[in-house]
């Protein structure tokens, strides 16, 4: 049985009873109890075919009942397979489900079991990117009220495993985007107890420096990069762009959300390619500075951050670089390209302040 909350729009929150969350072959899935058929959804696992649901519904139904089941009252899946793996996707088309979950565990709080505590386990996906795992929890532990105890830390690997739960609640939030998600965006903000205490390092914004370069330079050493939309010249343009006083940032390697926000909030021009990393620029306040360097065939995934450009009012100057090879990873925008140095430094040299 299904059910479903349309309260956070265009977020929804589906709720399932009598069922089972199985995870094998690195999948997930919700299994129902009485057909023992996978739940279709498009949320955990939104590129398979009814072909390999199928495959997948049978080694599940052969595999079963030699797994031992766990069992928990009500689960909170905080996990999708291409939000754990990436930024872009994932403060989109999952972060937003949080909102649900706030108002869960809230209700939780108010009700007349309070002295029991939370019932409400909270499922994230131990193997997630590295880069999201610190992220992912930071997120989660903000969350007033939610007994930690409750966060867990799923394997999700190739063998079976099963728990059996009274509810299981799954937040959809790929109808969000980058033009319709700032009032659920400032609504969870407002209501998180993310902590701010992290100490400053070699990676935070202080007041007194406002410049910031989000540099990629980091995922370009051997054995790093998966992408093959490569800045040819990154080292040279890296350089040229701190001799100009921009702190080189690296999203990527910040250790807590509240170093993320407040790197965001000190900057006041901002240089980057363009890439997911935008994404970060829901942290900024009104009226930055933005540069953003691109390949010219990438012009229609620049559009796509219109939205945030406008809503933060921001300044926008754009560097535009030359494509030099067609080949790429199977995405036509990831493609290697080169940007001129005197065409950057130019741009440079308007703004230093």
């Amino acid at each position: 049985m299904i059910t479903t909350s349309t309260q956070h729009e265009p977020c929804i929150l589906n709720i399932y009873k009598n069922c089972l969350f199985v995870t094998i072959n690195n999948k997930r899935f919700i299994f129902n109890n009485n057909t023992n058929k996978i739940e279709r959804n498009r949320v955990l696992e939104r590129d398979l075919s009814e072909e390999e649901y199928i495959k997948y519904e049978t080694q599940i139904n052969e595999q079963l009942e030699s797994c031992e089941l766990e069992e928990l009252k009500d689960i909170f899946l905080f996990t999708e397979n291409y939000g754990d793996r990436n930024i872009c996707h994932w403060m989109t088309e999952q972060l937003m489900v949080l909102n649900y979950l706030v108002d869960l565990i809230q209700n939780e709080s108010s009700c007349k079991n309070k002295d029991k505590g939370n019932v409400i386990t909270v499922l994230i996906n131990k193997n997630r990117r590295k880069s999201m795992k610190d992220m992912i929890m930071d997120y989660v532990t903000s969350i007033p009220d939610l007994n930690h105890n409750q966060i867990m830390d799923y394997n999700i690997g190739e063998e079976i495993r099963a728990i059996s739960c009274g509810t299981i609640y799954l937040g959809d939030a790929l109808d969000c985007n980058l033009t319709n998600i700032h009032p659920l965006w400032d609504r969870l903000h407002n209501m998180l107890n993310i902590d701010m205490s992290e100490k400053p390092n070699s990676l935070f914004m202080l007041p007194h420096q406002n410049k910031m370069y989000m540099s990629r330079r980091n995922i370009y050493q051997p054995g790093k990069n998966t992408n093959t939309r490569i800045l040819e010249n990154y080292n040279e343009v890296s350089d040229k762009i701190v001799s100009y006083k921009y702190l080189e940032v690296f999203t990527d390697e910040y250790k807590s959300l509240g170093a993320r926000i407040d790197a965001f909030k000190y900057a006041k021009t901002i240089i980057c390619e363009l890439g997911a990393g935008m994404h970060n620029l829901l942290y900024c306040e009104n009226g930055v500075n933005l540069i953003v360097m691109y390949q010219k065939n990438n012009i229609s995934w620049l559009e796509e951050y219109y939205p945030i450009f406008k809503k933060k009012n921001m300044n926008i100057t754009i560097i535009s670089g030359e494509t030099t090879s067609p080949k790429h990873n199977g995405n036509w925008l990831n493609t290697p390209w080169k940007l001129k140095i005197d065409e950057l430094e130019e741009v440079l040299k308007l703004n230093i302040h």
